[in-house]
This record gives structure tokens, C-alpha cells and sequence, in this order.
């Protein structure tokens, strides 16, 4: 079974300086992405439900005020039939959801930061490298990877142009 390593962010394997899951710790981050989530989770706490990737506890029973760590939650965008629920803070960020998008993320990333599918020789190589060049722009400005990778990767495109 793959064993999580909880000293590399899972998003981009740099070391972790710290972690998205209070509880068990799996969900470590690099500094880079734990500032793309921190802006993700506040912009997704202003939309409603239906308009967001991210879920959010909803306390199933009233908050003890000495522990509101332990309050019951269950993810405002899960259903009835897969709820997402856990002890926590109220209104804190869905694990499971939170997760998830960790996932899209890394994917994303790694799609940008791949080599191209299109053969150097092939007319549409040249196209394809613009096309590629316009995507890691859009992902460096989302903050989704650095201005070194993007430079990096656009780089060893040209070299074959």
C-alpha cells in the first residue's frame, strides 16, 4: 500500500511547512500551495454551495463552548447518501472536499508541466508549444506553479522549435 509521506507537499513533493487536515495529517503543503488554498478556501467560504468545489462543517448539533474542537460537522456540499462528516470546528474546511481538490490541483499541474504529445518534427509542434505557453502563463498567474517552472518548462519546449 503507498505510504503518504507527510514531509512533502502532496501537490508538488517540495518539503511541507504545514499541514491542510488538523487531525491526521494528510494533507501536507509546500509554502507555495498552503498560500493557493489559503486564497482558495477564503474565496470559496463567501460563494454559496452550489457555486464552489470546497465544502464547509455544518455543526450537527449545538457547539460546546469549552470544546468547539469536537463539535459533529457534516460537509455543506455532500448528500444525503455520501455525507462527508467528521469532529471538528464548525464551518471549517471539508477534508474530504479539500482533499479532492488537492488532487485536481496536483493533476492540473502536472498536465501543464508535462512534455507535449505532439513530435518536434510534426508542422503543429510550433502551435502546440503557443497553446502550451498560454496554459503555463494561466497557471503561474493562478499561482498553481512558480515563474521558475513555467520558464523551465516553456524553455526545453522551444529548444526543439
Amino acid at each position: 500500500m503507498y505510504e503518504l509521506d507527510k514531509t512533502k507537499c502532496r501537490i508538488c513533493h517540495r518539503p511541507s511547512v504545514a499541514n491542510m487536515d488538523p487531525d491526521d495529517g494528510r494533507l501536507p503543503v509546500c509554502n507555495h500551495h498552503e498560500r493557493y488554498l489559503d486564497v482558495a478556501l477564503r474565496e470559496a467560504y463567501e460563494l454559496d454551495p452550489q457555486d464552489r468545489l470546497l465544502g464547509f462543517g455544518l455543526p450537527l448539533e449545538a457547539i460546546n463552548p469549552d470544546r468547539p474542537e469536537l463539535t459533529p460537522c457534516r460537509c455543506d456540499k455532500s448528500t444525503n447518501s455520501h455525507p462527508h462528516t467528521w469532529t471538528g470546528y464548525a464551518h471549517s474546511p471539508c477534508v474530504f472536499c479539500l482533499s479532492l481538490y488537492m488532487e485536481m490541483i496536483r493533476e492540473d499541474r502536472s498536465r501543464v508541466l508535462s512534455q507535449l504529445d505532439t513530435d518536434p518534427e510534426d508542422i503543429r509542434y510550433k502551435d502546440e508549444v503557443l497553446r502550451r505557453g498560454r496554459e503555463l502563463t494561466h497557471a503561474m498567474s493562478n499561482g498553481l506553479i512558480t515563474r521558475d517552472e513555467a520558464r523551465s518548462m516553456f524553455e526545453r519546449l522551444v529548444a526543439h522549435v
